[in-house]
């Protein structure tokens, strides 16, 4: 677990790249569409007994965030299409839809509801209900914003089994390394 952590902690502040969006905006205060365009979700987790690391994302995805003064007020809620999951890995994707992870014929979405959030804009802590496979749970997203790219980073790590996803072949890992990203456009209001 804590080569996992030292890993990802590498990977995610140099590898994992983010698409530039060309219109980003300062974050002010307003309501702020979620979609594939302006968010990225990501996620890695070892596999092979903690010799290779696995990367992938979700590409179909819509949301709301509510930036709100203060920023305790703020909420955010997000909807993503399972059957977007993208490793590279044709083969490995389908899998990753079937039965042994994410039943995409059965849960087609996941989602992520905020319910409380605390600190300050460079660094602040979302709690909320993330529902895979029809399992709800409490998860904590650690969060920042960066004000020179005008983007939010917020990660958690969350263990897949108590998500209902208990494959265990080829040594893979129970905790699963989530990062989301976005950076804003235009508020659709003020």
């Amino acid at each position: 677990m804590t080569s996992f952590i030292g890993r990802m902690g590498a990977i995610f502040s140099g590898v994992l790249v983010t698409a530039a969006v060309a219109s980003a905006e300062p974050l002010t205060v307003g309501t702020y569409k979620l979609t594939p365009q302006n968010t990225q979700v990501e996620f890695a987790i070892d596999n092979f007994w903690g010799v290779v690391t696995s990367h992938g994302k979700f590409t179909a995805l819509q949301g709301e965030l509510v930036f709100a003064e203060p920023l305790q007020q703020s909420t955010v809620k997000v909807t993503i299409e399972t059957t977007s999951i993208d490793t590279n890995i044709g083969k490995r994707d389908e899998h990753l839809r079937g039965d042994d992870f994410l039943a995409v014929g059965t849960f087609p979405t996941m989602s992520f509801q905020s319910t409380k959030v605390s600190g300050t804009q460079e660094a602040f802590e979302v709690e909320g209900l993330l529902t895979l496979k029809g399992n709800s749970k409490p998860v904590t997203l650690k969060g920042s914003l960066n004000k020179e790219r005008s983007e939010i980073t917020a990660v958690t790590t969350i263990n897949r089994q108590n998500f209902g996803v208990t494959y265990s072949g080829k040594g893979l890992a129970d905790d699963v390394l989530i990062e989301l990203k976005f950076q804003p456009q235009a508020a659709v209001n003020k």
